[in-house]
Parts: C-alpha cells; sequence; structure tokens
C-alpha cells in the first residue's frame, strides 16, 4: 500500500464565515482574533529557575506579519491573557506589551481587548492607549467573544457563535514506538443553533491542556465543563498545516494513536 501524506491545510472554515488558522489565530471578516499571548512568560520562568531563550516575542511577530500579509485584516482582537503574571507585571511585561500595542497600532485601524485571568494591571500598563477594553466579553454580528475564564456568556447567547481561549488545548499523538508529539489545536463544536469555539494560545510557549485526559477536573474553562468536550472536534496545529479529527468521543477509543493519559 503506497504511503499517503496527512492532509495539512492552510485554513479551516469553522462556522459562519469563521476562519481557523495555521498560526492560532482566527479570521472573521475584517477582524484577527487572538488568545493568550501570556507575554512575559520567560522572565516568570527565570524567577522559577527555568532559563527560556526571549524568542516568544519576536515569533509572535513573524506570525503577525504572515497574517497580515495574507488575510489584511483592519482590526484586532486580542481575547485576554495578553501577559503572563496574575499579579503585577514583570519589567518584561511592561516592555513587551507596550512595545507590542504600538507595533499594532501601526497595522490596524483598531484594537480590541477583552480581560483574562492574567490581565489584571493591563489598564494600567496600557491606559496612554486608545483600546477598546471590554471588562468580560465582546460581540461581532451574532458572535460572542469572551476569554473563557468566567461564567460570563449572557443569556441571549443561546443560539450564537462562542469563542473563547483561556483552555489552551492541545493534543497528544504517539507512534507504534511510543514517540510523542504535542500539537496545540482548536476545538470546535456546532449546535443546532450556534457553535463554541476555542482557540489555541497564540504563545508558542503555552504547550496547553490535552484534551484527551479523561478527568474532567482536568478542564479550566466551566464553558466546557458545563457543555462537556467529548462531542467537540478537533483541529490541530502542527507545523506543516492544520489536521482536522473527529470528536473528542471518538478519538479516546484509539490509544495506539492518541495519548490520553
Amino acid at each position: 500500500m503506497p504511503h499517503r501524506n496527512p492532509p495539512f491545510k492552510s485554513e479551516v472554515e469553522l462556522a459562519n464565515g469563521i476562519i481557523a488558522t495555521k498560526y492560532g489565530a482566527l479570521i472573521y471578516k475584517d477582524y484577527l482574533i487572538v488568545s493568550d499571548l501570556h507575554l512575559g512568560f520567560e522572565k516568570a520562568a527565570q524567577v522559577k529557575g527555568i532559563y527560556i531563550p526571549k524568542d516568544q516575542y519576536k515569533t509572535m511577530i513573524s506570525n503577525f506579519e504572515e497574517l497580515i500579509k495574507k488575510y489584511k485584516p483592519e482590526k484586532i482582537v486580542l481575547n485576554g491573557d495578553l501577559k503572563h503574571e496574575i499579579g503585577k507585571p514583570s519589567s518584561q511585561e511592561w516592555d513587551e506589551v507596550r512595545n507590542l500595542i504600538e507595533w499594532l497600532k501601526k497595522r490596524f485601524d483598531k484594537i480590541i481587548m477583552t480581560k483574562g485571568n492574567h490581565d489584571n494591571y493591563m489598564q494600567n500598563i496600557i491606559s496612554k492607549y486608545k483600546i477598546e477594553w471590554h471588562e468580560h466579553f465582546f460581540e461581532i454580528d451574532n458572535i460572542i467573544i469572551a476569554h473563557g475564564h468566567e461564567d460570563i456568556v449572557p443569556l441571549h447567547a443561546k443560539g450564537k457563535i462562542i469563542i473563547i481561549g483561556h483552555e489552551h488545548p492541545a493534543i497528544i499523538l504517539r507512534d507504534k514506538v511510543g514517540a510523542k508529539v504535542k500539537l496545540p489545536c482548536y476545538l470546535y463544536e456546532e449546535k443546532k443553533k450556534g457553535a463554541i469555539i476555542v482557540t489555541p494560545a497564540f504563545s508558542p510557549l503555552s504547550t496547553g491542556t490535552n484534551m484527551l485526559r479523561t478527568d474532567p477536573e482536568g478542564i479550566l474553562s466551566n464553558i466546557l465543563k458545563s457543555e462537556g468536550i467529548e462531542n467537540f472536534r478537533i483541529f490541530a496545529i502542527d507545523p506543516l498545516g492544520i489536521l482536522e479529527f473527529p470528536k473528542i468521543k471518538e478519538l479516546e477509543s484509539l490509544s495506539l494513536w492518541f495519548e490520553s493519559i
């Protein structure tokens, strides 16, 4: 039997024209939507005695440049956890958040931010910039964008598309000899009315939560805990592109290839 290469895709269209890109960002009309940049991650790791080269910022700028070049978005939504420390920002966070905002302002007509659980003191950092700030969620058409750490989705969300981050979803694959690779992924559940999309972390250093773990306590988002994840499809991001998988409940039985512990 001839060898078949996996069907990698540079993008996948989800609900209502929302495009999932291979960079871990969503495109909707002229909006670019990203979650969980975790600027300052390296400094936080250094405090704990772990040295990580400060390459994350450059990698994200490079990915932004590719997204802008291909999709030409005019507005950007930073959907929570722009910085890493939950408490007061480190010197690296102050510098990188301000540098990023100044970089984005030169390239986007509007910057929109929703607050994540790591974004305490964020308004102090961005106070001199004209940024549209949302404490809980932001709406575009029939889409509600929330970071995902709070039970804040309004009652009128029924029948709408909900986009959250926070979870840092990932999937672990292994081959016949036991070698493993962890890939960030999108989660997508289409409902009779509306849908739920969970975005991966835009940060290349946030490895993520294995979505095939059997312990429901491993799920971070209360939205996903109440919804259940077994009916979500997985769209994993490999360096070569996006790989589409069936629903989580179908993958959990394929223990030869998928790590569920």
